[in-house]
């Protein structure tokens, strides 16, 4: 059943292929209005049991025991007490303090035991970015994987194509954008999940 509020956010469901023409939006491509993310995120927090911190981040375990980290500028990992967690983590904390070589080194060793692990895949193709080394991030970006996640994966997919194209895109306008798109499909497959809970109940 489609509510009215997954009619709003979503006005063509008709095939993934036509909708992944019909973007942009990203928060108005980086642009930033004020983000649905800070409306919704509270109430996510309320619903939601559990929490969990990343430095500076907000955290909330949401969805069939998925849970994330929330930054103030959208990036967010997936929770978990692994070594592929523990490498992310740390990459994570030296992307943002712009030591792009160790970045580089802990999310390709996610990579090297974990292949298509989603968190080490989008953050080298960003890092590599950073690094000067844009095909080859963009190309890692287009290569990202979710099985469990499929609208991140589209949204990813999606707008990395698309943030190729625009060769005045920063590496820092690249980074917030992809965020943006990838909270979004987060973001929609939670509402998908509710969606098919309800479901159940009409």
């Amino acid at each position: 059943m489609m509510t009215k509020s997954s009619r709003l956010m979503e006005p063509t469901r008709q095939s993934d292929d036509k909708r992944l023409h019909q973007r942009p939006n990203a928060n108005a491509v980086a642009g930033q209005s004020f983000p649905l993310f800070w409306v919704i995120f509270p109430l996510l927090l309320f619903i939601c049991g559990g929490c969990q911190t990343f430095g500076t981040t907000i955290g909330a375990v949401v969805g069939s025991g998925h849970g994330i980290s929330i930054s103030a500028n959208q990036d967010f990992l997936y929770s978990g007490n692994g070594e592929a967690h523990s490498n992310n983590r740390r990459g994570l904390d030296a992307l943002l303090k712009k030591n792009y070589f160790a970045a580089h080194q802990f999310f390709q060793s996610t990579l090297d035991l974990y292949p298509n692990n989603p968190d080490a895949t989008y953050y080298l193709g960003l890092t590599m970015i950073y690094e000067g080394k844009r095909d080859a991030g963009f190309d890692l970006l287009m290569q990202y994987k979710d099985a469990l996640n499929i609208r991140i994966q589209q949204e990813v997919r999606w707008w990395a194509n698309y943030c190729r194209k625009q060769t005045a895109f920063t590496p820092e306008k690249i980074h917030t954008v992809m965020n943006n798109a990838r909270y979004e499909g987060y973001q929609r497959e939670r509402e998908d999940e509710w969606d098919r809970r309800n479901s159940l109940f009409d």
